[in-house]
């Protein structure tokens, strides 16, 4: 009893005791239930991280990118926090130098020197742009996010829940993939496709879920397919490999119904990978490798039979189809828009070899080193801020040594798959080697955005923890306790109120004020879009706030989007306050956006000068003060400076030296874009665009009527009415009545068959030859219009019986 006494009085003193039947000090109490706490935490929101596929705010501007990536990062600054509190508490969780670790850490360290030292624009190489969310703040997330996976959870059962989470976690997304390629429900995205679904109005060629985009989707669907196929080789349990092997299964259809040529191509080559291992090294059964070839052959014969096929025209050729064929000529080095771009950015890699221009600069070096002849495979419209292909991203970003660091790490984790492989399951391990090669050969064809990268660090995590000698030898992690960081209690305190306080910051900063700034970006739009202008205005104001990343891309969106608004474009009174206080904006934001560019290089160079320049064009147009004309001639110049190879800014300069009444140096310009591209309709267009707005407006008629027959103008999806009546307006205002009949008797002949006739088209050339007095061509029209549009009998015959009295009146 007095032993009993004394323990109990040595529990409320000393401490208590331990498994081992030792006391344990009260400090070591505290840090035993902070410990326990913080991994409480860490291991919800590594769960919680695992559904970052699923988030998407239609709120949001890209939503698909945007919502996730902030997702993400708030939810890794706060387990990296809690990371942090249990170093504090317990030494143990301190990072292990693995392989994988240090190819990792070495990868991140190349990215962060050409960023902070290298880069051409440092501010936003660290931030990233809104539309793609990358930038080393997502790289050091990822890497903060490796780091507390592999320090935190060293217990293969941590491991395989994670992985089957993981999985899990495709399921909403399958399911919501099948509704939009059956047509029940879009889930936000907009249709790719006219036609309805099997089961619902909503078209989809191919399905993107909450990606936003195919591409996105299938490279996130590499890693789930190749994940399930481990798991359905590594469980015992026969119930588990049936279940996900339908997972698996679910998936891979989905992946078809992306219609992504390289995720497609990708999992190929990780399944004849896998084929091959299986075959050559761990079967030697002759007759099954004799089987397996012939299966290759025949496989091979049908596909060169169907591209016959689809080439003499016996089978239907869906889009589906399309892009399976287009996988071959790609493969083979037919005409690809991507090539172009690749090898305009491997020159561009001379300049900087050695460790690049800098994260997300690949729109500044693609306008930099853009080539006219580009245009027989880009359009002109498309300014790329990507390769579309990881490897030449990362050698433009990161040079040879961010490329090798890159490889390195790929290499590092295969290097630990083949070396600590499980002896009974060699296969598994192989899977993950599979699904290294078919991530890197998607990655040939497109880049990353966070729902696969995430993924990519989730996987090298668990190779590193799964697959290592200190997991493999040591499936149960020991309990015993380290101590602390040698830290006397006081400074403990000090440093776990800092780094809460830290967080605190960086939660504000790195998530809360660019999640805010953009839904109110997004919100002002979409009023500002149901003409509550004011409201809208407001709202987009306050998106800006100072020293932002995003800055710069909002104010070019608005301006995108005030400048071909109603308010902007209106010439009714009603509206004078409305375009007033737009126009007022507009030069605001312009002179604002343009602040920037003189900074030094920026994302959207190109295109931002060419957009400022048509802005200051069109306040010309609606004030007539010939400042603008200037601003615009500025920026032209600018434009020019920065790169003489885009035929746009020849014609916009062409078009201001003609609204200048330079037509001689206006003529030169427009000669020079012909020069670039070839294209006589684009000529002629611009040509009479700038005649018209210069006064010379019959002139530019007969100009756009050229350019609209030399072009694809009278096509099923570049035809339009407006165009046909501003042209018939001029002739109108210049009462020019034989030359407007000419133009519709154009039309009508011209007009694509695919679409249905205009009726008005005919009610318009019976009223002009009525006004010709060509009283007999109008009762053939009007008769014509009658046959085909039985609905407007009455309203013709009515016509008929005015043109019959005019024809008796005039006997």
């Amino acid at each position: 009893m007095g032993n009993n006494k004394e323990n109990k009085l040595s529990f409320k003193f000393q401490g208590c005791k331990t498994l081992c039947g030792e006391p344990r000090p009260l400090y070591e109490v505290s840090n035993f239930n902070i410990e326990k706490a913080c991994l409480a935490i860490i291991k919800a929101g590594v769960f919680l991280i695992l559904l970052t596929p699923l988030v998407f705010n239609p709120a949001n501007l890209f939503p698909s990118v945007f919502s996730k990536s902030i997702y993400f990062r708030f939810l890794t600054e706060i387990i990296f926090c809690f990371y942090l509190l249990l170093l504090l508490a317990n030494r143990k969780y301190r990072p292990s130098f693995s392989l994988i670790f240090i190819s990792v850490s070495l990868f991140t360290l190349v990215l962060a020197v050409s960023t902070l030292l290298m880069s051409i624009n440092p501010f936003r190489s660290f931030w990233g742009t809104i539309e793609r969310m990358d930038g080393l703040i997502v790289q050091l997330h990822l890497f903060v996010f490796f780091v507390v996976l592999t320090a935190v959870f060293r217990k293969k059962d941590d491991w395989q829940l994670f992985l089957k989470f993981f999985i899990l976690v495709s399921l909403p997304l399958a399911f919501i993939g099948l509704c939009q390629k059956l047509g029940i429900s879009a889930f936000y995205v907009p249709p790719d496709s006219p036609k309805p679904g099997l089961l619902g109005p909503f078209g989809f060629q191919r399905v993107s879920t909450l990606m936003g985009n195919p591409i996105f989707y299938a490279a996130y669907l590499v890693f789930v397919i190749f994940s399930a196929a481990f798991l359905v080789f590594a469980e015992k349990n026969k119930n588990a490999k049936i279940f996900f092997s339908a997972i698996l299964g679910l998936n891979f259809l989905t992946l078809i119904f992306t219609g992504t040529r390289s995720a497609w191509v990708g999992v190929f080559l990780g399944v004849v990978f896998l084929s091959f291992i299986w075959l050559f090294f761990l079967n030697k059964n002759k007759r099954n490798q004799y089987i397996f070839l012939a299966i290759v052959l025949i496989g091979l014969l049908f596909f060169l039979i169907a591209l016959v096929l689809f080439e003499k025209g016996y089978l239907g050729q869906t889009d589906f189809l399309a892009r399976y064929e287009a996988t071959f000529y790609t493969l083979v080095g037919l005409p690809n828009a991507r090539i172009p771009v690749w090898q305009l950015a491997l020159k561009a890699v001379k300049e900087r070899p050695w460790l690049g221009f800098g994260l997300d600069s690949f729109s500044y070096v693609f306008s930099k080193y853009y080539d006219a002849k580009l245009l027989a495979l880009v359009p002109q419209s498309l300014f790329f801020d990507r390769a579309h292909n990881k490897l030449i991203d990362t050698l433009i970003f990161n040079g040879v040594i961010g490329l090798i660091a890159y490889l390195l790490v790929f290499a590092s984790a295969i290097f630990v798959l083949v070396k600590h492989r499980e002896k009974d399951n060699p296969f598994a391990s192989l899977i993950l080697i599979a699904l290294l090669i078919a991530y890197l050969v998607q990655n040939f064809f497109g880049f990353d955005t966070i729902s696969s990268y995430f993924c990519f660090f989730f996987i090298l995590a668990f190779i590193d923890r799964f697959f290592s000698k200190e997991t493999v030898e040591k499936s149960v992690v020991s309990e015993k306790n380290e101590a602390g960081l040698p830290l006397r209690k006081e400074v403990k305190i000090v440093f776990s109120v800092l780094i809460i306080s830290l967080t605190i910051t960086a939660l504000y900063y790195f998530s809360f004020l660019p999640y805010r700034a953009n839904l109110r970006f997004s919100a002002g739009r979409r009023l500002f879009s149901k003409d509550k202008v004011k409201e809208g205005i407001e709202l987009i104001d306050k998106s800006f706030y100072p020293h932002s990343f995003s800055n710069v891309e909002y104010k070019f969106f608005a301006l995108a989007a005030f400048q071909t608004s109603k308010p902007f474009l209106s010439v009714l009174p009603e509206e004078a306050e409305n375009q007033q206080l737009v126009s007022a904006k507009i030069k605001e934001l312009a002179k604002s956006l343009e602040e920037h560019f003189n900074a030094g290089p920026e994302i959207k160079q190109m295109d931002g000068y060419l957009l400022l320049a048509q802005i200051y064009r069109d306040l010309y147009l609606r004030t007539k003060e010939p400042s603008f004309l200037d601003d615009e001639e500025r920026l032209i110049n600018k434009a020019l400076s920065f790169s003489s190879q885009f035929p746009q800014t020849f014609r916009v300069g062409g078009e201001m030296y003609f609204l200048k009444g330079n037509k001689e140096e206006g003529k030169k310009f427009f000669l020079k874009a012909y020069e670039l591209d070839k294209n006589l309709s684009e000529l002629y267009e611009w040509r009479g665009a700038a005649l018209i707005e210069s006064g010379e407006k019959e002139k530019g008629a007969a100009f756009f009527r050229r350019a609209m027959k030399l072009g694809d103008f009278y096509t099923k999806n570049n035809f339009n009415l407006s165009t046909i009546w501003r042209i018939t307006n001029i002739y109108e205002e210049t009462k020019n009545y034989p030359e407007m009949a000419r133009f519709y008797e154009e039309v009508i002949y011209l007009y694509p068959k695919e679409l249905t006739p205009e009726p008005q088209l005919y009610a318009s050339l019976a009223t002009v030859y009525f006004q010709l007095a060509e009283k007999e061509k109008a009762r053939q029209t009007t008769e014509k219009m009658m046959a085909l549009f039985p609905a407007l009998k009455s309203q013709g015959k009515e016509f008929l019986k005015l043109l019959e009295g005019e024809i008796e009146s005039s006997k």
